[in-house]
């Protein structure tokens, strides 16, 4: 699995079926929502595919860490929707990156 080989937590393996429907055919949405913790002392832990002597971090600080949140567009009122700021295409239209609204006025 490719989780395995970049030191992911892997999909539960009730979940693996997903990964087989003919309907999946890669979209990332089927495994919304995903959240990703943001956190400058990663910087150093950067992980880079053409460099073969990456510093591996097993280790994520949820608590002095800023949660971004990939998931299908919808109203919630304690989080904003950073994607506009990211990139401007289509895809624009079928996801949101949502950050707390405490986090983006940091």
């Amino acid at each position: 699995l490719l989780a395995i080989n970049f030191n992911f937590t892997p999909p539960h393996k009730d979940k693996l079926d997903l990964f087989k429907i003919k309907e999946f055919r890669g979209y990332i949405r089927y495994l919304f929502p995903i959240t990703l913790y943001a956190n400058s002392k990663d910087i150093n832990n950067t992980f880079y595919l053409n460099t073969p002597k990456n510093n591996k971090n097993f280790n994520i600080d949820k608590t002095s860490s800023i949660p971004i949140i990939l998931d299908r567009k919808h109203i919630n009122h304690e989080k904003i929707d950073i994607i506009q700021e990211i990139i401007k295409n289509d895809l624009c239209n079928d996801m949101g990156v949502y950050i707390d609204k405490n986090d983006f006025k940091q």
